[in-house]
């Protein structure tokens, strides 16, 4: 679980936040459903991060041939087209939909345990399906009291493409149909749970959490937290807009530094550009109590700061204080100064190869040189690597 795939989880998880939201409706402080509310988007994204770690677990168990070698990209790709057909189309549309009618099941649920006292029984509706199927048929018309036990062996919502609904009603009680003990009308796997009472769109039955229960109190502990971690993490985000030109990959704090904000904001365009799968954000402004300012950078999760050098020779003092700033990541911009005009390769190079230091200890991760509105990254395989520095800057027609 500690491997799960973030964007992947989150691209899942706002799905299923979406469809509580269409489903029980958004919810804020004063509501008294609100509390439930998080809960159910808590625990989608418990979900979410089973599913995810199912999706990658099927995909990557398609990796290796009869012979135990390693498939070609292009064989690996044809034989788990189905797998990602599955479950990131058939299944996931299924899934999303079934999640709104739980979600509405479960605000209805919230609703009739308040009204109880002046309607105290519900009445069972039948589906609005034009082909209903016979799952349900028993339970049309069956009027039971709110805390009956039969609501929690059957329900509308537990079978997928359900479309019965429930009412509250003052109406007199009738039986619970024989069928109620019939295996053949249990619960589908996954929807075997009352949504409004526990919060969980998703039962621990369901295959995405293995093995059932045991499995998921086992694991439960270790997703938890990794939610938990994503939760907090999208707290800090509401205080970061997107980029308006290289959108969710160039994220900007509402108290950046406003003095370097267009540079900072020039050199990250031109980063996420030349590499489609970095994601950066300008960090807030601030200087601890010594007067240092903090990396105005977080590039793939790792602090980063740009020091906008008026030649080669601002190399060796940008390194030192971005180690001064903790920094993992150096950008050298030079388009603040040198925008079209020559910088002396050779001496770039010479400079990054005196950093041996740096990059040995792993003090800095990467350094990324930009200039002319292009940018390419040294690391510690290449930092002593003169003629590459020299050629890849010439690529890049500095």
């Amino acid at each position: 679980m500690t491997e799960i795939d973030e964007g992947l989880f989150n691209e899942f998880w706002d799905i299923y936040n979406d469809a509580t939201d269409k489903g029980f409706e958004s919810r804020q402080h004063s509501d008294p459903d609100f509390d439930f509310y998080n809960e159910l988007r808590r625990n989608n994204g418990v979900f979410a991060a089973f599913k995810t770690h199912r999706f990658q677990n099927d995909m990557a168990a398609q990796l290796l041939d009869r012979d135990g070698k390693l498939k070609s990209f292009a064989q690996w790709e044809d034989d788990t087209q189905d797998i990602r057909d599955h479950h990131v189309k058939h299944w996931l549309e299924t899934e999303y939909n079934t999640a709104v009618k739980r979600a509405h099941i479960s605000a209805d649920w919230r609703q009739f345990e308040r009204e109880k006292d002046i309607l105290p029984n519900l009445e069972w509706v039948k589906t609005t399906a034009i082909t209903p199927g016979k799952d349900h048929v028993p339970f049309w018309g069956m009027i039971r009291p709110v805390g009956d036990p039969v609501w929690n062996e059957h329900r509308p919502g537990d079978r997928w493409g359900c479309k019965c609904g429930l009412r509250s009603t003052d109406k007199p009680v009738t039986q619970v149909p024989e069928e109620a003990n019939s295996p053949v009308y249990k619960p589908a796997p996954g929807l075997d749970n009352n949504p409004g009472k526990d919060a969980m769109l998703y039962s621990f039955s369901h295959p995405y959490f293995a093995l059932g229960y045991m499995t998921y109190k086992k694991l439960s502990p270790i997703v938890k937290k990794f939610v938990q971690k994503q939760i907090e993490e999208r707290k800090k985000l509401k205080e970061f807009k997107r980029d308006k030109v290289a959108g969710k990959r160039l994220l900007i704090h509402e108290r950046a530094d406003i003095s370097e904000l267009e540079d900072n904001k020039r050199a990250g365009r031109t980063l996420v550009e030349n590499f489609p799968k970095m994601k950066i954000r300008v960090r807030e402004h601030i200087r601890n109590e010594d007067g240092i300012k903090n990396p105005e950078y977080e590039i793939n999760g790792l602090l980063a700061d740009a020091k906008r050098v008026e030649s080669s020779k601002g190399i060796t003092a940008g390194f030192v204080t971005a180690k001064g700033q903790g920094c993992s990541i150096v950008i050298i911009d030079f388009d603040k100064h040198l925008l079209d005009k020559e910088v002396n390769r050779i001496d770039v190079a010479r400079r990054i190869g005196w950093r041996s230091g740096d990059f040995e200890s792993g003090t800095i991760k990467e350094c990324y040189i930009v200039h002319n509105g292009k940018a390419f990254r040294i690391t510690k395989k290449n930092y002593d690597n003169r003629a590459w520095i020299v050629e890849q800057l010439k690529k890049s027609g500095m």
